[in-house]
């Protein structure tokens, strides 16, 4: 019973953070279509059930919480992961006062404009995205926030540079990989690769305070391209689908803490 009740006051928070009359009629019919399908969701299969829900967001939405503003596209799950309800457990590692974020995968800029609005002029985030369709969002979504101190980046980080092949989920718009070859769900894109101890130099940034590491099985590859800013990189949020990366960074000397998320 707290479960339901508990869902039920985020669910009605998540509502009033829509934004506008349309926005909300769209939210609305959201909450009753997933409320609908809840029960079949077992039948339907977890994957089909997700992607019935978002069916019910037939237009783009407003969200306007205490992170930021927040464009979210119709038929995806951009509503869902910009609530301040998503990786809620998350949520005490993303307090930065000042300094340097760096946010590899930023999707749409959920994380970007969290941190962008808590430093202000006291420091700079790069927001590194290689799918075009997020990044033109995650665009918007800095300029709805008025963000001078964001520095967003149409590129995949990696240890080496030059293209490579890259995979976008046609549902989760969050799930995109360089490892989806062969699989129905994904279409194939070309995207720029770059190493990030080239993208800081370039921005002239010698520390890292915080760095947030979200790219769908290629996390290695992005913690080798660090080079000698590893050492100069105070806390990383990051996750592991495949241990490398836990290992890597375990061999170096860092101390790994796991979370609920």
């Amino acid at each position: 019973m707290q479960k339901f009740k508990k869902r039920g006051k985020q669910t009605f928070k998540l509502f009033w953070s829509v934004q506008g009359i349309r926005s909300k009629i769209v939210a609305l019919v959201f909450i009753i279509g997933t409320i609908f399908l809840f029960p079949f969701r077992q039948r339907f299969g977890m994957e089909r059930y997700q992607k019935l829900r978002f069916l019910f967001i037939f237009a783009h939405v407003y969200i306007k919480n205490e992170d930021g503003t927040f464009y979210c596209r119709r038929r995806t799950d951009d509503f869902g992961l910009v609530s301040i309800f998503h990786e809620q457990s998350l949520r005490k590692f993303f307090v930065l006062e000042q300094g340097i974020f760096l946010d590899v995968g930023a999707h749409i800029g959920k994380y970007t404009v969290m941190i962008g609005n808590q430093i202000k002029g006291k420091g700079k985030v790069i927001a590194i995205e290689p799918d075009p369709e997020n990044f033109a969002v995650l665009l918007k979504n800095i300029h709805l926030n008025s963000m001078e101190n964001v520095f967003p980046l149409n590129l995949a980080a990696a240890s080496e540079e030059g293209k490579r092949d890259f995979f976008v989920d046609s549902f989760n718009t969050g799930h995109n990989t360089f490892y989806g070859k062969g699989q129905r769900r994904f279409r194939k894109i070309e995207v720029a690769c770059q190493r990030l101890d080239t993208i800081l130099a370039a921005h002239g940034v010698f520390r890292i305070d915080l760095l947030k590491i979200d790219v769908e099985g290629a996390e290695e590859g992005v913690l080798e391209g660090l080079g000698s800013y590893l050492f100069q990189t105070k806390m990383i949020i990051y996750e592991d689908f495949t241990n490398r990366a836990t290992s890597f960074l375990r061999a170096r000397g860092f101390r790994i803490v796991a979370t609920e998320d």
